[in-house]
């Protein structure tokens, strides 16, 4: 799932940034070992070792979310019918909690704020979730309620990201509390989140020219 980089730091969806990068690389990682368990779990059932009744429910899960990324990636419609369904059928499984995190993510990039909003909301609500999970679910949930204009629950979203980020980097979520500012017409709180970035991750890639340029100009400088 390809995220675009967002160029403007006032885009109201700014969320969609390199979060969303470190969202596919995340996915994508964990989508590859969900794959290989796959064929571990195949492998152990022909030993008989994998049926009883949990090890055959995981291994199910697993199967329809493999298949759900393995037969869909091309079509976005198909794909998030497939997650849906893994989700909803496998809940507390690692595969089901997967599918409901990239359905998320599925669901912003098809413009569908709303929906991500609420499967980000039950994936929260469900248990099993790392903290890398959770940081993930918040980043996405925080994004859709940015994209409907409710900057200010999504800031407290944001912030918990920030003061638990899992194994996720956090320094691109200033970022996007500061754009939710900027579009609120807040430009000295706009300011103060800028400067947190720079004062706490001083060697940020994200604090590149044009926005040291937009800190010297919030700032009146």
């Amino acid at each position: 799932m390809a995220r675009n980089f967002r160029k403007s730091i006032k885009s109201p969806d700014v969320f969609q940034t390199y979060s969303q990068r470190v969202l596919a690389k995340l996915m994508e990682f964990q989508r590859q070992l969900i794959l290989a368990g796959v064929a571990i779990i195949i492998a152990l059932g022909a030993y008989g070792g994998y049926w009883f009744w949990e090890g055959r429910t995981r291994r199910l899960a697993a199967l329809a979310y493999g298949t759900a990324v393995l037969t869909a990636q091309s079509d976005a419609e198909q794909m998030e019918a497939l997650l849906r369904a893994a989700a909803e059928k496998y809940p507390g499984t690692r595969p089901g909690i997967l599918a409901r995190l990239e359905l998320g993510a599925l669901l912003l990039e098809r413009n569908k704020p709303r929906e991500a909003e609420k499967t980000y909301r039950e994936a929260l609500a469900i248990g099993g979730l790392t903290e890398t999970d959770r940081a993930v679910a918040r980043r996405g949930l925080a994004g859709a309620m940015a994209d409907q204009g409710k900057c200010d629950e999504a800031r407290g979203e944001w912030r918990q990201a920030i003061a638990k980020p899992g194994r996720l980097i956090t320094q691109d979520i200033y970022l996007s509390i500061a754009a939710c500012f900027e579009t609120q017409g807040k430009p000295k709180e706009a300011l103060k989140v800028y400067e947190e970035l720079s004062q706490k991750h001083p060697r940020s890639p994200f604090l590149t020219a044009d926005l040291r340029d937009r800190i010297r100009k919030l700032g009146g400088q």
